[in-house]
């Protein structure tokens, strides 16, 4: 169950933006498409033990889901490549309503 974030009453307080950053199992960016290597997405500097939705948009699809900080406030989201082209990730709190906190870019050829 995602952590509520907030104090009391009004606004909830989202999570600090934090850090993104991309590596992929075989080298630099860009990374091989076709399944040929993962990349992971790391995260830190967030607050620890919340849950974060993320939006990860790549060339033939999307998907949307959500992550769980450790007690660091650090995540790592670890995936195959896919199509080539260039992939979204946009990370958002765990919040009603969602509340945009950072994103981050790479390219997959």
């Amino acid at each position: 169950m995602p952590k509520t974030i907030g104090k009391g009453r009004g606004k909830p307080t989202p999570p600090s933006a934090g850090v993104l950053s991309v590596t992929g199992s075989l080298g630099a960016e860009p990374f091989q498409s076709g399944g040929a290597e993962s990349y992971s997405i790391k995260g830190a500097g967030f607050q620890p033990n919340v849950a974060l939705w993320y939006n990860l948009a790549n060339p033939g699809c999307c998907l949307g889901s959500y992550v769980i900080t450790d007690a660091a406030g650090a995540f790592t989201l670890t995936r195959l490549t896919g199509t080539p082209g260039t992939y979204w990730l946009r990370l958002y709190s765990y919040a009603v309503p969602l509340v945009f906190l950072t994103g981050i870019s790479f390219v997959v050829e």
